[in-house]
């Protein structure tokens, strides 16, 4: 009978743990998404170096503000645009574009492994590479009419945050695998 009392102490005070870890577990994620801790990492993050990141993919992850958890295939790519016979008086001058894409159709490490190389050879012209327009706030480039990406640098992390006007609505980090 002792060993019945004692086993059945036993399985409550585990139910009881365990309850209190996934309570624990639970009021964490409730209290922070991925999509507001970058947005944390965001707010304190410096401005990148152009030539740390050029012709080199950066795989990551984006999340939305309305699915803040939800992580999205993504890659961040920055070269120099190819030139034009522009004359003597620009020919010395490097234009830099970038590429953000994202792919919420394939697996979130999707672009992980990925050289540009690859995506280049893989995927042809399909991304846009677009003009970086300042520098001021960080790599900041106009997506299109009514959204700008603003990248930045947290320790060994770059964290974009997609923005329309001046409220968020995606936010990524990528890293770069071939460091």
């Amino acid at each position: 009978m002792k060993k019945l009392v004692l086993s059945l102490v036993l399985i409550a005070t585990a139910f009881s743990t365990q309850a209190e870890d996934n309570l624990l577990f639970k009021n964490v994620s409730e209290i922070e998404t991925y999509f507001e801790v970058l947005g944390d990492l965001f707010e304190d993050a410096s401005i990148p170096s152009i030539e740390e990141l050029q012709d080199t993919v950066h795989p990551g992850r984006c999340f939305s503000k309305t699915i803040p958890n939800y992580p999205i295939a993504s890659g961040y790519m920055l070269r120099v645009a190819p030139k034009s016979d522009a004359g003597p008086l620009f020919n010395d001058k490097d234009i830099y574009q970038v590429s953000s894409f994202w792919s919420p159709r394939n697996s979130p490490n999707f672009y992980d492994e990925m050289t540009f190389e690859d995506l280049i050879d893989q995927f042809g012209s399909n991304y846009e590479f677009k003009r970086i327009k300042s520098l001021e706030e960080g790599i900041t480039v106009d997506m299109n009419e009514k959204e700008v990406s603003i990248l930045r640098k947290s320790g060994e992390y770059l964290i974009e945050e997609v923005r329309q006007g001046d409220e968020a609505h995606i936010r990524c980090y990528y890293f770069n695998t071939t460091l």
